[in-house]
């Protein structure tokens, strides 16, 4: 694999899979590393492996010539809603548009059960994720998540079902 690579690997494959399994637990530590360099503790809500192995969770890794490239998983609230947890794509795969598949792939898991909402939180430090959810995939509209509260996280709100939800950003801190 072209570890510099930075367009749409092929032969690119997201399926569910156990977060209990030997490569999925690595992605996981590697996520927890990278998460606690950045943020004090008390600002981490890691779910932990076996938080992930519940049934209202589903956890997917991304495949590519036999390389374990990124992960993630949805949580369940009831009926109300699904929340995007541990995404996490390695370093050297990302820019390969892994973590928009993985987040798609997690989005249609929420739509196809008839959830309306996803919900997703990631830290104002991890540059890479706001790229990505704030990019070609949702817009340009982060500024105003900056003027939230709890500086250390950002929290979004996606439509599932393609209805606009308005001025998201205003409205997320008040609905979360």
């Amino acid at each position: 694999m072209n570890h510099g690579a930075r367009s749409r690997l092929p032969g690119l494959e997201i399926a569910v899979a156990s977060p209990a399994e030997p490569e999925s637990t690595e992605l996981i530590s590697a996520l927890d590393t990278y998460l606690c360099a950045l943020y004090p503790p008390g600002h981490n809500y890691l779910l932990s492996v076996q938080a992930l192995l519940q049934p209202e969770v589903t956890f997917v890794v991304a495949r590519a010539d036999a390389s374990v490239l990124g992960c993630g998983a949805v949580l369940r609230h009831g009926r109300e809603y699904v929340e995007i947890k541990r995404m996490f794509v390695r370093p050297w795969a990302r820019g390969a548009r892994v973590g928009e598949r993985v987040l798609r792939h997690l989005e249609e898991l929420g739509r196809t059960e008839g959830f309306g909402v996803a919900r997703l939180e990631t830290g104002v430090r991890q540059p890479e994720a706001l790229r990505l959810y704030d990019g070609p995939i949702y817009g340009a509209n982060s500024q105003l998540a900056f003027d939230m509260i709890d500086a250390s996280a950002l929290l979004w709100r996606l439509s599932l079902r393609g209805v606009d939800v308005g001025p998201r950003w205003r409205q997320l801190a008040d609905n979360w």
